[in-house]
């Protein structure tokens, strides 16, 4: 995909500096591309709300995981992007008047704190630092990092109860937490995740059934941009264009200082030729999702398309014009072409990563299933009618999977001798009692629970 094809004329600045970002860095533009978008997203969240029609309102938060292998100057890239999100920025004051404590406090407020609690932008956070962070921030916390270790918390948010957050401050709601002693209320949320992290990262959100079934790998757009080795000459390696570079941080700042109020955002309608092209997309969707080669994966991803394209389609905008009323036909064609470029790529990556390991993720999917109906004993009947999908219609598919959990000990075979009447016995099986303790709950090794691998 060519920038060109993905961000519209009227926001060139923008197309000019992530190439330029790309080839000072070595990589592919669109490395730095899906980040972008993520950070734009933070820098409006609360300001600005899309409407696709009175009744279709959508936020302008963006979730992005761009995957690259080792050694793909994966850090290098989003520093280039962070650089103005951790500038001081104070108002132009007359020669020599010097900046008041409450300028200084606003400026610190907007690009980050002395504290990590105070800061915009955090890396490394539990959900209770999360919920702390966006009351802190009026609503709005972005999660941006390079480092894998951001999905293992996702995991073990699940654990702890606080996936909800981050759900919320994907779809915009209301937050209320009563449980600690300093309760809190927010009318809206917004949280901004952005991720460049590798490849096999991402398989554990794939495969985890606790995140899966919660919808929430399914809010990320994934992109898988070409490697680079080979390609890359150290005497090629130039600065970056300060004039450039000048506009992405002056347009970050002029994003981050829009108006905010515990009244509503301001709404940022499509244009007449702009609503022509989405409604034309989002009527495609549907089609889409009801394709039968598609797994369900792929299924719920499609089911949120709709939104992310507006949402993209408002972000670039606004990169166009922050104070713009209206978002234009160039933007929501360029936000059609986004979409299909995150769906092949969601697609690939679901064949590389979902088919590789699909026993295993199918195998954690009756896990899941299994915990949330605590039953000490299950047929082989309830399994296959309540877990067929596509990529496993027929009973008979699931032998593979209901054999793994048996030599993994999650379930140990039943003799089960059939009734008076006659007719066949049904395939019965025990639950590990471990699956089924809410105090300690299952490891993935039942056989050693004190050994998760």
């Amino acid at each position: 995909m060519q920038l060109d094809a993905i961000i519209p004329d009227e926001a060139a600045w923008l197309r000019d500096y992530l190439a330029e970002c790309a080839a000072q860095v070595q990589v592919h533009p669109c490395l730095p591309a899906p980040m972008a978008l993520s950070l734009l997203s933070l820098a409006v969240s609360g300001a600005v709300e899309f409407a696709g029609r009175p009744s279709h309102i959508e936020i302008p938060v963006i979730w992005t995981c761009t995957l690259a292998p080792p050694s793909e100057r994966k850090s290098s890239t989003l520093r280039r992007l962070l650089q103005p999100w951790w500038e001081t920025v104070l108002p132009v004051n007359a020669p020599g008047e010097a900046a008041s404590v409450l300028q200084v406090f606003t400026a610190r407020s907007i690009l980050g704190g002395d504290t990590p609690g105070q800061a915009l932008i955090a890396a490394d956070t539990t959900p209770a630092g999360v919920a702390r962070a966006v009351q802190y921030r009026q609503g709005r916390q972005g999660i941006i990092s390079d480092e894998g270790h951001v999905v293992a918390q996702f995991r073990q948010s699940v654990a702890q109860g606080g996936l909800d957050i981050f759900l919320k401050g994907w779809s915009g709601d209301a937050l209320h937490i009563r449980r600690s002693k300093a309760p809190i209320s927010l009318p809206r949320t917004a949280i901004v995740v952005g991720l460049i992290i590798q490849p096999d990262v991402a398989t554990s959100m794939f495969t985890a059934a606790d995140l899966i079934g919660r919808g929430f790998p399914q809010r990320f757009l994934y992109s898988y941009p070409p490697p680079m080795p080979g390609a890359r000459r150290y005497a090629d390696v130039r600065e970056l264009d300060q004039r450039l570079s000048q506009r992405w941080h002056a347009h970050t700042h002029d994003l981050l200082r829009l108006p905010r109020s515990d009244d509503a955002p301001r709404r940022i309608a499509l244009s007449p030729d702009a609503f022509a092209i989405y409604a034309t997309y989002t009527d495609g969707l549907d089609q889409r999702r009801r394709d039968p080669d598609q797994s369900p994966f792929q299924q719920q991803w499609y089911s949120k398309a709709h939104g992310q394209a507006l949402r993209i389609a408002g972000n670039l905008a606004l990169a166009s014009n922050v104070g713009t009323t209206e978002i234009s036909a160039a933007a929501m064609q360029a936000a059609t072409r986004w979409m299909d470029y995150f769906a092949a790529h969601t697609a690939a990556l679901y064949i590389s990563v979902g088919e590789a390991d699909l026993l295993l993720f199918h195998a954690r999917r009756v896990e899941h299933w299994l915990r949330q109906r605590c039953r000490s004993e299950v047929t082989r009947n309830e399994i296959t009618q309540s877990l067929r999908c596509n990529d496993l219609p027929r009973a008979a598919d699931w032998t593979p999977v209901i054999d793994l959990l048996c030599h993994r000990h999650y379930l140990r075979p039943l003799t089960w001798h059939s009734s008076v009447s006659g007719g066949r016995p049904s395939s019965g099986y025990a639950v590990n009692p471990a699956l089924l303790s809410s105090t300690n709950p299952a490891s993935e090794n039942p056989d050693n629970p004190g050994n998760p691998t």
